[in-house]
């Protein structure tokens, strides 16, 4: 408008001494937007970027939600900001179920770059959750806590950290599954019904284990070790299994190398989900030893063999 004005002053627009009307309301209208869109467009590239430091994109305003709740005004407040702090760990192990999940379709089924870059995307979402919750609980842990507060803050950092470790292992498993498709490998027959059962096993012990952090459930917390630990019998059995199908010559020991890599991020993960599980049982009983737990359960328990044994009938190799 200032040009315009100052235009006038050396040109003498005579229609703006016109009456006004429509046709000439809109041929101005559309000579102002044609000036300024000539005007402002060699800054486009400098306007966009001014644009979304500014404005957030839907991704960012979520993760900036889901920490709101971890405010430093509440630090003077260890007990309800610890139960926040649970609050954003249970997000955090959704989010690394999803990739989970994710990445056992990969390696199960048809290989998908886009699939690749979504579990790499949520891996990085978990990082950022352990960044966050991590410093906070270290700043929380720094006033003067109960014993019992102090405690629970120690198990939500080993929690976070187990939960960040599955999350790496879901990236492990979508580049093994993009490796064996690059290089044409393929499960046999028999390598693949293994595979099937084996993944269907970490499907259940991860789908378990975030429902008992979203829903404290304790009584299937106690569940998740019994098919930890037969997910690791499933594990040497298919590894086994692998040395007998080689001396046949029915696999490969490239693919053998491929078979270890994905059998040994599901036992790991099958660890790191019974870790989780062990620290919700304790924190509930206000016991706070998890090696003390995992010794005493396994020894001479009726209930922990009844389960072992349910699990080790719906995951059996044929």
């Amino acid at each position: 408008m200032v040009l315009f004005y100052t235009a006038d002053i050396f040109v003498d627009f005579a229609f703006l001494d016109m009456p006004a009307n429509a046709f000439g309301i809109s041929v101005i209208h559309s000579l102002f937007n044609v000036a300024a869109t000539a005007v402002l467009f060699p800054f486009g590239k400098v306007l966009v970027k001014l644009s979304c430091m500014t404005i957030r994109d839907n991704d960012q305003l979520e993760t900036v939600s889901e920490f709101q709740t971890l405010d430093d005004r509440f630090l003077t407040n260890p007990a309800y900001e610890i139960e926040q702090a649970m609050q954003v760990t249970n997000r955090m192990c959704e989010i690394c179920k999803t990739g989970l999940l994710e990445a056992f379709d990969l390696v199960i089924g048809k290989y998908d770059e886009g699939r690749e870059q979504k579990i790499e995307a949520l891996e990085q979402k978990v990082d950022h959750f352990e960044d966050k919750l991590g410093t906070y609980l270290v700043k929380l842990s720094k006033y003067e806590l109960s014993q019992e507060d102090s405690c629970k803050i120690s198990i939500l950092l080993h929690s976070i950290g187990d939960i960040e470790r599955m999350s790496d292992h879901s990236v492990e498993l979508a580049r093994s599954a993009r490796e064996m498709d690059e290089k044409g490998m393929t499960f046999s027959g028999s390598a693949r019904n293994e595979m099937q059962v084996f993944t269907d096993a970490l499907r259940d012990i991860v789908t378990r284990t975030s429902e008992v952090f979203e829903k404290e459930d304790i009584a299937l917390a106690r569940t998740v070790e019994p098919l930890e630990q037969v997910i690791d019998d499933l594990n040497a059995q298919i590894k086994q299994n692998h040395v007998e199908r080689l001396k046949d010559g029915e696999c490969t020991i490239e693919m053998g190398f491929a078979l270890s890599d994905i059998s040994t991020c599901y036992e790991r993960i099958a660890d790191h989900c019974s870790n989780l599980a062990v620290c919700q049982i304790q924190v509930h009983k206000g016991e706070y030893d998890t090696h003390e737990y995992l010794q005493a359960v396994k020894q001479k328990n009726e209930v922990f063999d009844r389960e072992k044994d349910k699990f080790a009938l719906t995951y059996h190799l044929s």
